[in-house]
């Protein structure tokens, strides 16, 4: 007879609602083995996901071409961190999709912090805000 194999929960659920299973084998079950990997393999496409994710964040994928904010300007406007970033990709020319990608964030979001923006500068469109943004001095000449 095969032994019984041990296995507790953890308390972290994963967002699908299984719980992973910590294996201490004493003896081999196969039936055990192939449920432990049949929920495996429902994780990989969510874990791949967070992987890519991490990746991306920590390796940025987009040179920037020279847009130079002034640090001054920025502080007055209260602009933060990532309407910076999106404002210095969308005035490199890449669309919100390109920018979601490269900032790892959703398209929704890089719209968001473009409206954002668009409202500290007082404009409501891409060729007002490229035209402020020079005339106030936000982007330095290359």
């Amino acid at each position: 007879m095969i032994g019984q194999l041990e296995t507790t929960h953890s308390n972290a659920n994963i967002s699908s609602g299984i719980e992973p299973l910590l294996v201490k084998a004493t003896a081999l079950n196969v039936d055990a083995l192939l449920e432990a990997l049949a929920i495996l393999r429902q994780l990989q496409p969510y874990l791949e996901r967070v992987k890519e994710v991490q990746e991306r964040r920590s390796n940025p994928v987009a040179p920037t071409q020279g847009v130079e904010f002034d640090v001054a300007v920025v502080k007055a406007l209260k602009l933060t961190r990532r309407e910076v970033d999106t404002l210095r990709f969308c005035l490199e020319g890449y669309s919100a999709g390109r920018i979601a990608e490269i900032l790892a964030i959703s398209t929704r979001t890089v719209e968001s912090h473009l409206q954002n923006a668009y409202g500290k500068l007082d404009v409501n469109s891409k060729p007002e805000m490229m035209a402020k943004a020079r005339r106030i001095g936000l982007i330095r000449p290359w």
